[in-house]
């Protein structure tokens, strides 16, 4: 008599659905017997001392700081932590009321890079420093009294901001909104599905990217921030920026939205 019990085994079926399956390439890293490490922006910082910019000495007042110069045209880069890691590479330069601004030139996102050993963070550190050069030899930004094309600017930021490389998945996009015309709007975006509590017994109402333009010193900001609410009710509080950047008007279109985007891409 053939019962179930028998068949099943002369079958060599697998009914609960774990078929065997050819193994996968395991990590090249977990192979070499190495523990995962995350990259460390000290080791970066440390390898870029090495490197002068233009006969300008590096020098570091933070483990994820290092500066060639302090006149207009010197160049800093920052590491942090916020969304998650990624350097911030920013010129300085006056602004109309002649103070000294430093102006984001490129945001670097780490979030793609799961692991790193020490020689990879050297590598890396090579890697961002020739992007450094590049800004170095590009010329200073200036200030503008009449700008009059932010909200062109916003909108291309938006559509940046939407593109499946950048927009966390969290995220849908909701609307624009001119707050001041061309000199304030906000670019706002909602939460997918229930996905709405925040640490503290909070509520996120939303997501702003909130970009504006002072005629007193002629630069762009740009700062990205929560919005929340208690979960017994509706108040909408701005939480701390994701980022605060300055721009300037004579930056392309393009550059500002890469890294308004590259910035909103690490929440």
């Amino acid at each position: 008599m053939k019962t179930f019990k028998r068949w099943l085994v002369k079958e060599g079926r697998d009914i609960f659905g774990f078929e065997k399956r050819p193994k996968a390439e395991s990590d090249p890293i977990q192979d070499e017997g190495l523990p995962l490490e995350p990259i460390r922006s000290d080791i970066v910082v440390e390898n870029m001392l090495k490197n002068n910019l233009n006969g300008q000495e590096p020098f570091s007042n933070f483990p994820c700081h290092i500066q060639w110069g302090n006149e207009p045209g010197a160049i800093q880069m920052v590491i942090t932590p916020l969304g998650s890691f990624k350097s911030i590479i920013r010129k300085l330069q006056t602004n109309l009321l002649g103070e000294v601004v430093w102006v984001c030139k490129q945001i670097i996102p780490y979030k793609d890079m799961a692991a790193a050993s020490v020689v990879f963070d050297e590598n890396f550190a090579e890697d961002i420093f020739k992007k450094i050069e590049s800004i170095n030899e590009s010329q200073i930004e200036a200030p503008s009294k009449d700008y009059d094309k932010l909200e062109n600017l916003t909108i291309k930021v938006c559509q940046f901001a939407q593109r499946k490389d950048i927009l966390p998945e969290i995220f849908v996009f909701r609307d624009v909104r001119r707050i001041k015309q061309n000199e304030n709007y906000l670019i706002n975006f909602e939460l997918r599905g229930q996905g709405v509590e925040a640490p503290g017994s909070a509520r996120v109402e939303q997501f702003t990217i909130d970009m504006s333009y002072d005629k007193k010193t002629g630069m762009i900001r740009s700062f990205g921030h929560d919005v929340q609410s208690p979960l017994s009710g509706h108040q909408w509080y701005p939480q701390p920026s994701e980022w605060d950047e300055y721009f300037s008007p004579s930056q392309s279109d393009k550059e500002i939205a890469e890294c308004i985007g590259a910035a909103f891409s690490t929440y």
